[in-house]
């Protein structure tokens, strides 16, 4: 009985560390360029096409702006139809999806 309170108090408290973490940040941490995937499937694809393609805003395969430009739009808008997403997503999550952004549409 012990040890499944003990067990069940240590699933409890990672729980809440998570929670916590994804409360204080905005948005669970990246870790991998995979994530960007996920990142950008969340909140890009809706409006730019699963695979950057292209539907209710432009197309972002074979971007042609720079990493600073990118992460500029992405973090504060574009002051017209995109916003930004300072407070979602953490600086290095919008690297990230910078960074797979520039590798939509390209073969592998």
């Amino acid at each position: 009985m012990i040890r499944s309170s003990a067990f069940i108090a240590a699933v409890a408290f990672g729980t809440l560390l998570f929670a916590a973490t994804i409360s204080l940040t905005g948005a669970a941490p990246v870790s991998s360029k995979s994530d960007a995937s996920a990142v950008y499937v969340k909140y890009c694809a809706l409006c730019h096409g699963d695979s950057g393609e292209g539907a209710k805003a432009p197309a972002l395969q074979n971007l042609k702006i720079g990493d600073k430009a990118a992460v500029a739009i992405t973090t504060k808008g574009d002051g017209k139809a995109m916003p930004g997403f300072a407070s979602e997503l953490t600086s290095k999550q919008i690297a990230d999806l910078v960074a797979y952004l520039h590798k939509l549409g390209k073969k592998p």
